[in-house]
């Protein structure tokens, strides 16, 4: 007997800034599930063929099992896989064998799924591919109101991409690693990225660019990218209370990014900068709501009143920018992913 258990408690985010909406929508969630598998009790063997049977609405169990697909979902529906670890979808044009090993015929561009509805839901699926001489992506978000949850995307030239159109989402519980980029929006607004596993990124962890404002970046962990968290051309976003470790970059601001705000997060061990802001930006490195500054290792100051903020300022040394408010230890967070960090 398949049981379905649907939850968002980890998803919802408190923010500091009230102008900023954190708590993402659920989705709606209709009776009629349908069955994707290889049993007798199926109703299909494919996910397009079950998305293309289903109505706005309609939950999609998906068995697990590898399923070697390029999905398109056009319709507002939950695609639950049952088994993150063994629910696996591969790159269209690749087969799994009993062994493990995936085999590719030619194709030089692939998306794994594309999300063409608002109001979806994509959850506990694993998306891989061993093929590194295609561009082959892993989840594009083209309209708005969706989310990803607890996913493991790797091995991709981009894990999520989100695109001018798609707003208002929401990226939490997943596991990012080992793609080229992590997490691409260009011109998205309103979006929740929160309690990520966000690692081993070539490029770019997340890269939010041209006109990517008021996003919200919360308690996610950022260990072993180059460039953690890049932000261009973009204002208004809030990075609080994330985790930032041996990465090369921390927190990246270029090319007229603006007016963000960065604070309660922990740096530590970032090999060249924890944080690099281009001169004649003007981003605050502490909260508007109160003393919240953030930790940095290589801080040299004291606290002689003991209120757990240095009494000396922090320098962002790209800008002379400046932390008001730097704090002496790293951040009490109840990490989703608390098992994966190094202290």
């Amino acid at each position: 007997m398949l049981i379905l258990i649907l939850l968002l408690s980890g998803c919802i985010e408190n923010n500091q800034n009230k102008n900023i909406n954190s708590e993402p929508k659920e989705p709606y969630y209709n009776p009629a599930t349908i069955i994707v598998g290889k049993n007798t009790n199926s109703n299909f063997t494919t996910i397009q063929d079950a998305i293309n049977n289903a109505s706005d609405g309609n939950t999609i169990l998906v068995e697990p099992g590898v399923y070697q697909e390029t999905i398109k979902v056009n319709k507002s529906v939950n695609l639950i896989g049952e088994d993150l670890n063994n629910t696996i979808i591969l790159s269209e044009n690749s087969t799994e064998t009993a062994e493990g090993k995936i085999f590719h015929e030619e194709k030089t561009r692939i998306n794994i799924l594309t999300i063409v509805a608002d109001n979806c839901l994509i959850k506990n699926f694993t998306f891989k591919t061993n093929d590194k001489n295609k561009i082959i992506r892993g989840i594009i978000l083209d309209l708005p109101n969706n989310t990803i949850m607890n996913c493991n995307i790797s091995g991709l030239y981009n894990a999520i991409e989100i695109n001018q159109y798609s707003k208002n989402n929401t990226i939490c519980q997943n596991i990012i690693s080992n793609n080229n980029v992590g997490i691409d929006a260009t011109d998205s607004n309103g979006n929740l990225i929160t309690d990520n596993f966000i690692s081993n990124n070539s490029q770019q962890g997340v890269y939010f660019y041209t006109g990517s404002d008021n996003n919200v970046f919360s308690k996610n962990i950022f260990t072993n990218n180059y460039q953690a968290l890049r932000i261009k051309m973009s204002s208004g976003n809030q990075i609080y209370e994330n985790y930032f470790y041996k990465n090369v970059y921390g927190v990246y601001f270029c090319c007229s990014a603006r007016g963000n705000w960065v604070y309660n997060n922990t740096f530590i061990q970032n090999t060249k900068s924890s944080a690099h802001e281009d001169k004649s930006l003007w981003n605050h490195w502490n909260a508007d709501t109160g003393p919240y500054g953030n930790y940095w290792d290589d801080y040299d100051g004291v606290d002689e009143d003991g209120d757990g903020i240095g009494d000396t300022n922090y320098i962002i040394t790209s800008s002379e920018r400046i932390d008001f408010y730097p704090l002496m230890n790293p951040v009490d967070v109840d990490y989703y992913f608390k098992n994966k960090i190094t202290w």
